[in-house]
C-alpha cells in the first residue's frame, strides 16, 4: 500500500506492470528501477489508458470496467503462419496424434523452429483466453 492505495506490481521475467492511482508513485518506482537496472538494459516504458502486456491489450478507458483482449496477438500469429499451412479439422486431438510415422520426412531446422514458436504462442493464447473467458462468465453470470 502506498498512500493507502494498492500498488500492484506484476513481474514476469523482464516485463513489469505497475498500477497506482497517483501517477507520481509509478514514476518514482520507474526511476528506482531505472537507476538499478539501466546498466543492464535501458527500461522501455509505456503509459496510457490502453497498454500491451504479454500479448494482452489492457484497456482502462471504461469508467468501472477494464477490457482485456488478445486480438492483435491472434492476428500476429495468423500473419506468421506459412502459406502452405491449411486445412480444417474438427479437433486437434485426432486418433493418430501420438503415433509416429517413421517414413515421413523430418522438418527442416527453420520449419521445426517456426512450428515450435507457433505452438508455444498458441498454447499461451489458450491459457490466457480461458482465464479471460472465466472472468467474463463470472462478470455476466
Amino acid at each position: 500500500m502506498i498512500y493507502r492505495k494498492q500498488c500492484p506490481i506484476i513481474w514476469h521475467l523482464d516485463d513489469v506492470k505497475i498500477s497506482h492511482v497517483r501517477k507520481g508513485v509509478i514514476e518514482d518506482i520507474i526511476k528506482d528501477l531505472d537507476s538499478t537496472f539501466v546498466k543492464e538494459c535501458p527500461l522501455q516504458t509505456m503509459r496510457g489508458k490502453v497498454l500491451k502486456y504479454l500479448g494482452l491489450t489492457i484497456d482502462y478507458r471504461g469508467k468501472v470496467k477494464v477490457k482485456l483482449s488478445m486480438f492483435k496477438y491472434i492476428n500476429k500469429i495468423l500473419e506468421e503462419l506459412p502459406c502452405d499451412m491449411e486445412g480444417i479439422l474438427k479437433t486437434p486431438a485426432a486418433n493418430h496424434l501420438f503415433m509416429t510415422n517413421e517414413k515421413c520426412d523430418t522438418l527442416s531446422k527453420d520449419k521445426a523452429q517456426l512450428f515450435h514458436h507457433l505452438v508455444t504462442k498458441l498454447m499461451y493464447l489458450c491459457c490466457n483466453s480461458s482465464c479471460i473467458s472465466m472472468h467474463k462468465s463470472h462478470e455476466t453470470g
